[in-house]
């Protein structure tokens, strides 16, 4: 039987806090506590997310009333789009989800944004997305959860 490589490999991440959620492919994601540390955790943030859109390139995010003044709408990125350039997600209050290459845009509007790692693989489920990462508030925290395909 052939070893699979995991999608993402959190364990080399130095400076995030990683806290598994108790689900398979599950992950509180955490800034450093130490403000010092916050340079080389946004790195690593952005590496998880280039290391999705490698693999799933297709990329929408749910914006809430947190990270944009129009009310909660979905927003389309290219595989080369900045997620800084969707809204202020400074302060948390959005999800990204990472969908196979052509996939459509969702559609379907979102009853919140997921808080433990069960709602974040039922909308996973719900939208057929491949990976999310939710930003809860402040943006000092994410939930990272993988599709099992």
């Amino acid at each position: 039987m052939p070893i699979v490589k995991p999608l993402l490999d959190l364990s080399a991440l130095t400076h995030l806090r990683i806290q598994n959620l108790g689900i398979r492919n599950a992950w509180l994601v955490g800034l450093p506590r130490m403000l010092w540390n916050h340079s080389g955790a946004r790195k690593e943030r952005k590496a998880i997310i280039d290391n999705l859109t490698k693999v799933f390139p297709s990329r929408s995010i749910w914006l809430t009333e947190l990270a944009t003044d129009e009310g909660a709408h979905w927003r389309h990125l290219a595989p080369a789009d900045d997620i800084l350039s969707a809204g202020d997600l400074d302060h948390g209050g959005w999800a990204l989800f990472f969908f196979p290459a052509d996939s459509a845009v969702p559609d379907l509007s979102l009853d919140g944004l997921a808080i433990d790692a069960a709602s974040a693989a039922l909308q996973l489920h719900q939208l057929s997305a491949r990976a999310a990462i939710t930003s809860l508030v402040d943006d000092d925290e994410w939930i990272v959860a993988v599709a099992e395909y």
